[in-house]
This record gives structure tokens, sequence and C-alpha cells, in this order.
């Protein structure tokens, strides 16, 4: 008995002489910037360690801490091995005291988070298992459904994102690596239902994050993305996105998502913090880049939001269509045409439109137009004509402003193209500012469409007057007015002179040829108008239309309608009467 309680005093007596040796390795570390300072630790076990059940011994702690120390850098696990290390030891002891205070603070700098929390996170990063569990059960109830589109599943995606989801074979890689989640703005902008706080801080997180790891002449095309990303950069809620992930169905009870969100808005936040001082000095060096990222997107955001505000419920009715429209049921989508063109023909009713090209110019200056518009063509595709959505998709230069974000976007885009005629050696041009490339209504469009005739309605294309209508087998027959114009025509025989010889060995001939000028008739051959296409024809109106290859039957699609027949005053447009 005397020897092990000789033993034991001298176990003891060492590991008092390594506390002593260790004490002076353990940095006092200050907060960084934006972070509490952690409060001395009170000898009483940390959180994250269990009871003592051996003798206490370093462990390597110090050796974890020192490792963290020369390179903080993705050294997080360094800090997680001095955690796990301290619990090896006597917390009472000053020296460890020391330690726990220090790994706290340590911890709270890195994640943004207070000491509560972070002592909250040191738990549930140590512990065996505890964050591969955490996540597998929040991803696994974040599995995203096939038959679920749209913002639906954008938001889904976000989520995932946010929580580090692995084997998702719907992740697409971002066209514009300097905003990595610039593919979740069409949706932020514009959905049935607004998304929950984790949704934005999923796209805030991830693009604060862009500009963290952004280095060298980078920078300047990633700073660009604030000119569109600061809107939600400011409303993003750290108490809603924390009330978000307490009552998510998907995540309820899991107190390792919990966490994660605490640790990304700590990081996020301190993030910010950086990024607002670096734009502040870049912006109060060059009034260049204050038009760019603060004057000209506000006033983008702001003009759009004034001026959409009176289409609140048209805009409303229009997101629901197409939240439906990607789901799975077509059938659920049946009639939307009514409600959308009576959304839709008022405001076109208002635009002036001469001419189809000053009409289009119209419809881009108006605030919600080009965006009813194009989800008019879904409903079309879906519970209509296929074949004449697909026609109305080869309009060419509709701006779709699915709401402030894109407005915003589109005002930087105006005011860079002022800014590079002046500075053409600027660091940044029009391609690099960020927007989703891959339009969303068009997409649409074509899935929905998908199983349509393969040739639409412009096969053939022409132009004339209406004489006649009246309703035949194939819809409304229509009949032209004479054009007598005066064409030179000419005829042509071949002589026996060979001029050349073709690329493959035929020979071309001389020609002779004589002609004259003659009055003709060129007005086109009747057509046949679904009654369904046929809005806004009448009599003495001019149409420009194309036909499909039914051969003879020469079943056709207005394009555009003009109230008289020298062609001014537009009245139809793609099957919409708008007189």
């Amino acid at each position: 008995m005397g020897f092990l309680v000789a033993a034991s005093s001298e176990a003891a007596a060492d590991y008092k002489g390594d506390l002593e040796r260790v004490a002076g390795e353990i940095k006092n570390t200050p907060p960084r910037p934006g972070v509490e300072q952690a409060a001395p630790a009170s000898g009483a076990r940390p959180a994250w360690c269990g009871p003592l059940t051996e003798a206490p011994y370093l462990g390597g702690m110090t050796s974890h801490l020192g490792s963290y120390y020369e390179d903080p850098v993705n050294k997080v696990y360094a800090l997680v091995g001095a955690a796990e290390a301290l619990c090896k030891n006597d917390t009472s002891q000053p020296v460890i005291k020391l330690a726990t205070r220090e790994i706290v603070q340590l911890w709270m700098n890195i994640y943004g988070l207070s000491a509560p929390d972070a002592v909250e996170s040191l738990k549930i990063t140590v512990a065996k298992g505890a964050r591969d569990a955490g996540q597998k059960k929040a991803c696994t109830a974040l599995a995203l459904d096939d038959e679920i589109g749209g913002a639906e599943r954008a938001f889904i995606r976000a989520k995932r994102d946010l929580f580090d989801c692995p084997g998702s074979i719907d992740q697409r890689i971002s066209s514009m690596g300097s905003s990595p989640m610039v593919a979740l703005v069409p949706w932020l902008d514009s959905s049935a239902k607004a998304p929950d706080e984790l949704v934005r801080l999923a796209f805030v997180s991830k693009e604060v994050d862009a500009f963290v790891n952004a280095k060298g002449d980078y920078r300047d095309k990633v700073l660009l993305g604030y000119a569109i990303n600061q809107f939600d950069f400011k409303d993003l809620d750290p108490k809603a996105a924390l009330h978000a992930v307490s009552n998510d169905p998907a995540l309820k009870g899991n107190a390792w998502a919990q966490v994660v969100v605490k640790e990304t808005l700590g990081q996020t936040r301190l993030a910010m913090m950086a990024m607002q001082d670096e734009i502040k000095k870049k912006t109060d060096k060059d009034p260049d880049w204050k038009m760019l990222l603060i004057t000209a997107p506000q006033q983008g955001y702001n003009d759009w939001l004034a001026a959409s505000a009176k289409y609140k419920a048209e805009l409303q009715r229009s997101a629901e269509f197409e939240q439906t429209a990607f789901g799975p049921s077509r059938k659920a989508n049946a009639g939307c045409q009514k409600a959308l063109k009576a959304d839709l023909v008022p405001i076109l009713k208002s635009l002036k439109r001469t001419t189809a090209t000053e009409f289009l110019a119209e419809m881009n200056k108006h605030p919600v137009a080009g965006l009813l518009f194009r989800r008019l063509q879904a409903c079309v595709a879906v519970d209509g004509d296929k074949m004449a959505a697909k026609e109305m998709l080869k309009i060419n230069g509709i701006r779709v402003m699915r709401g402030p974000r894109v407005a915003a976007y589109y005002a930087v885009m105006d005011a860079l193209g002022k800014i590079r005629a002046d500075r053409t050696k600027f660091s940044v041009q029009e391609s690099d500012i960020p927007i989703e490339r891959q339009d969303i209504l068009e997409q649409l469009t074509y899935d929905l469409a998908r199983d349509a005739t393969p040739t639409g309605y412009s096969v053939w294309d022409g132009k004339g007057v209406i004489k006649t209508m009246k309703k035949g087998k194939d819809g409304i027959n229509v009949v032209f007015a004479k054009d007598k114009q005066q064409i030179w025509s000419q005829s042509c025989k071949q002589l026996n002179r060979i001029i050349m010889f073709a690329n493959d060995g035929r020979p071309i001939y001389d020609q002779s040829c004589t002609g004259k000028v003659i009055t003709a008739d060129v007005s086109p051959d009747p057509i046949n108008v679904p009654e369904h296409l046929a809005e806004g024809l009448a009599p003495g109106r001019q149409v420009s239309f194309g036909v499909s290859n039914s051969q003879d039957r020469r079943i056709s699609m207005p394009f555009e309608i003009y109230a008289d027949k020298k062609g001014k005053n537009l009245v139809g447009y793609y099957g919409i009467e708008i007189k």
C-alpha cells in the first residue's frame, strides 16, 4: 500500500510539474473585432467534457494549441484536439482554467459566437459522431423530391447547401463563379411563397464566403456581386433564422442543425463586417465604384418596388401559376390562361405600340409586363397550344424583371456601360455582373411543350391584309386582299458554253436571260387560324403570320396584327388581342 501511495504522489507531482512547464505556452488571445471577450473559466468541467475517470494528464493539449497558433487557417481540427485533450485534465487547476478560457475565446473568434454558444458548439463538435448523426438526420429530412420543382425545390437545395448535404445529383455549378448562389436570385426575387430565413442565410453565407476566399484581381468581380446581393445582406434577420431552424419540421429538435445555424450566422456577420469595410474604402476613393455598388443598384431596386406596387395581386397570381406549373400535375393548371391573360392585357393595352419594335421597347420599360408575358407563354404550353408557346419563345429581347434584384442588375449594367465608355481599362465589365443565365420561364415552357409537334407555325411566314374571314373545319379561314405590285420577272435558258466546274466536277453553263417589269398579285394564299389564336383578326387589318407544315391546310398562327393595312397601331400580338 505504501508503494501505491508513493507512486500516486509521484504521479501527482509529475502532473503538477507538467502544468507549470506548459503554463507559458498558453496565449491570452484577445477577441477579434466584433466578438466579445470570454470570461475566465470557473474551474468546473466544461460542458464538452464528461467526468474525469482517470488520473489527469496533459494528453497533448498544448501541442494541439501550438499547432493552431502556428497556422490557425484551416486548423479547426487542431483546436478540437486541444478541447478533447483538455478533458483529460483537472479543470480546477489554474493552468487548465487558462486553457479553457483560451479554447473558448479562439472558438468564439472563429465563429463569431457568444461564449455560451461557443461552448454549445464545442460540445456538439467534440462529441463522437454527434455532428455526423445530426447532419445525416437533417439531410435525410431535406431530401429532394423529383416531383417538386420551381421555387420550392430551389429553397430546399439552398438549405441543403447550408448544411453541406452530400450526394445531391440536382446540384449544378453556377455559371458565375464569383457568385456561387446566383441561381437562387430569381427565386428570391419572385416566388409564390416567400422563403424562410434559412434560405436567405444559405444565400448570404455562401456569397460572403466567396468574398473571403477571393484573391487578387478576381476580388473586384466578387465585390461586384455586392451590388445585387446587398439587399439580402441587409435584410438577414438572425432571430428569424434561429426561429426557423427551431420550427422547421425537417430540423426541429436537431441540436446539430441549430449549432450550424449559429456558427454560420456568426461567421457571416464577421465576414460582412470585413466586406463592408473594404467596400467603404473602395467607394470613398472611387466615385465610379460607388455608382456601381451603391447608387445605381439601390435606385434600380427602389424604382422597381415603387413601380410594381400596384401589380401585387397580378404578380402573386402569376407566381402561383408558375409554382403549380413546376409541380407534378398538368391538370392543376387547367384554365390558367383566363386569369393570366386578364392580368396581362390591360398592361399591354397601356403601352405605346405603333409598331412591334416600339411595343417591345415599351414592354421592357414596364416593371412587370415581360414577366407576366413569359408566364402566360408557359401557361399556353401547358393549357393551350404547345406549338404556339414555342413560337412565343422565339420573340427575342424581352427583359423579364422578376423582381427588384434583377432590376438592380440592369441598373448596374447600364451604369457600367457608361463607366467603361470612359474608362476602357476598368477592372470589371458587364459580363462580370452576376446573373442567372438560364432563363427559368424559357426552360419551363420547353419542358411543358416537350411533346408538341416538332415543327411549329413558322415553317413558312407571310404578311397580308385580311379581306374575308369565315369559320371552317380548321378554324377561321382567312382570305387576303389582292396585293398587286410591279415586280421584275425574267426567264433564262442554258447555253452550251461551260463557264467553270463546281467542286464536285459538275459543269456550270452560261445562261441567256430576258426579263421585264410585270404587275403581279403577291398576296398570301388563304390560311386557317385555330379559333384560340384568332383574337384580333378582322377584315381590313394587316397580319403577319407563320404557317405550320400542314401542307394545303395551311394552319396558321398570327404573330402581329395591325389596325389597318399600312401596318400601324399594333392590336394583336401572338394570339393576344391588345386593341
